[in-house]
């Protein structure tokens, strides 16, 4: 269990951590000891990219997701970047000015560690080089009060967490359509 919370009726909501559980359920299948390094380093660009496909930065502090969430977007072309929290999230914006590539859109969690992803986008789009960059939340938080909050700091989308379908196919219609038309 990752925490609870109090909800209506004076009830307890638990929060299950899924990435241990799947995690040890992996392993107990695998035979194999389950065994998660948080703090490993991030490589600075995941895989190669098709040409014509953007390149995306993906934030959120669950290696699980992060890594699955990389691993479906890179298959179909896209360029992928990482980082497990909005401050490296930023640094990998001011990294790519920098290192002469361009991040086309972010998907961020919202619920992260040292900065979440509201905090994050609300940076995003208050800087005049970043401000244009589309940016997408992904995340298991489904309540209205967060997606207008996040609708009034800017955001493009709002994902559910691992519907990485509706992510695919929002992409694709979204960002490959006007690089077509470019």
């Amino acid at each position: 269990m990752t925490g609870m919370m109090l909800i209506e009726n004076n009830e307890f909501l638990f929060i299950l951590d899924l990435e241990r559980i799947i995690m040890q359920l992996e392993s107990m299948a695998s035979g194999r000891p389950a065994f998660v390094q948080e703090n490993a380093p991030l490589p600075p660009m995941m895989g190669p990219r098709k040409a014509g496909y953007p390149t995306i930065l993906l934030v959120d502090d669950s290696s699980l997701i992060l890594n699955s969430v990389a691993r479906s977007l890179n298959q179909e072309g896209y360029g992928i970047v990482l980082a497990r929290n909005g401050i490296e999230g930023l640094q990998r914006l001011e990294e790519s000015a920098l290192g002469g590539y361009v991040i086309d859109a972010v998907i961020t969690d919202l619920e992260m560690p040292q900065m979440d992803g509201l905090s994050m986008l609300k940076k995003i789009k208050q800087h005049p080089e970043y401000k244009k960059i589309p940016v997408y939340l992904h995340t298991s938080l489904s309540d209205t009060g967060s997606r207008e909050t996040a609708k009034q700091l800017g955001a493009n989308e709002f994902f559910i967490k691992n519907d990485i379908g509706a992510i695919l196919r929002y992409l694709k219609s979204q960002l490959l359509s006007v690089r077509a038309l470019a």
